[in-house]
């Protein structure tokens, strides 16, 4: 009879299965070396190996910037790498419990809450398991900011347009866009702003310009005194890089600049208004991260409370 590895010799194993892997990535695949890597899922080895192509779904579904949260264990983590890929099919029923017993990524189970000794019963009888409350929620694939190092700020694209308008015209506006006198004028998030504040040219690339109040009011802040104009019908929004967007944001709360502004004017604002309707998250360092609804991607998750 052989005798037993270690764990020591079991991590080294399963280490060196994981470089394997890793070396089957090709050259286009840095960020996905980077992400395995930073995310350590060798050690999700210790239950089962890992195939390369469930990895890349993983990192797909995920996003680059997808971290762990700093009090899952193992076990827990392994649970929802493979309940990732291996999804159930159809809803989670919660009329069979309020939690729900994954092994393996399988549903195994229904339940109810546990307390601190059955839970750790549960846990000697099911190692690698997840035990975890039913949280519904949709999946979202996600866009980045544009981040400026030298102007210390956030950029970002937008796209409006009137929510009653038959023809559903829409005008966009890039991170760094020009005006018809050839000025640059960026779009930056400023969630201190109370406003949303858009450079009067997105205006003029629709092909009727109504929807604006005649009647201007004077800014505070940032372009104190320089006239802008309120929306006076209701308008719909969306934020993008400019190839994923949000979905539209119905507000009237934008507005507009006056048609030729000061030389130190350069800049739209995205105000709170418009970012407290959206899916955001800010990972220090990094920029905003945005999200909006997949329907690839679509399908219920349960997540750790």
């Amino acid at each position: 009879m052989s005798k037993p590895m270690t764990e020591s010799e079991a991590k080294e194993k399963f280490n060196d299965a994981f470089k394997e892997h890793v070396k089957k990535f090709n050259s286009k695949d840095a960020d996905l070396k980077k992400f395995v890597q930073k995310l350590e899922l060798n050690k999700l080895e210790y239950y089962e190996p890992l195939k390369v192509e469930d990895i890349k779904k993983f990192y797909e579904f995920v996003g680059p910037d997808f971290e762990w949260p700093s009090t899952s264990r193992i076990s827990e983590r392994r649970a929802i790498y493979d309940y990732i890929n291996n999804p159930e099919s159809g809803s989670l029923d919660k009329s069979k419990g309020s939690y729900i017993l994954l092994i393996n990524g399988k549903l195994v189970g229904y339940g109810h809450k546990l307390s601190g000794e059955e839970y750790l019963e549960l846990e000697k009888k099911n190692p690698g398991m997840l035990y975890a409350p039913i949280k519904q929620m949709t999946v979202f694939i996600r866009f980045s900011s544009t981040a400026s190092v030298t102007l210390k700020e956030w950029q970002m694209h937008m796209r409006i347009r009137r929510k009653s308008d038959s023809n559903n015209e829409v005008a966009t506006l890039a991170n760094v866009d020009r005006d018809t006198n050839n000025r640059n004028f960026r779009l930056l998030i400023d969630s201190g702003s109370t406003m949303t504040i858009l450079p009067h040219f997105i205006r003029e690339r629709m092909n009727n310009d109504y929807g604006w109040s005649k009647f201007p009011i004077r800014s505070s802040g940032y372009g104190e005194n320089v006239e802008i104009y309120k929306a006076n019908i209701p308008w719909e929004v969306s934020l993008g890089d400019g190839v994923i967007w949000t979905d539209w944001i119905e507000t009237d709360e934008i507005f507009s600049w006056q048609k030729l502004v000061p030389n130190d004017i350069d800049c739209g604002l995205v105000g709170f208004d418009i970012l407290n309707s959206t899916y955001q998250t800010k990972i220090p360092g990094r920029p905003y991260i945005f999200m909006t609804e997949n329907n690839r991607f679509k399908f219920e998750i349960c997540m750790l409370n």
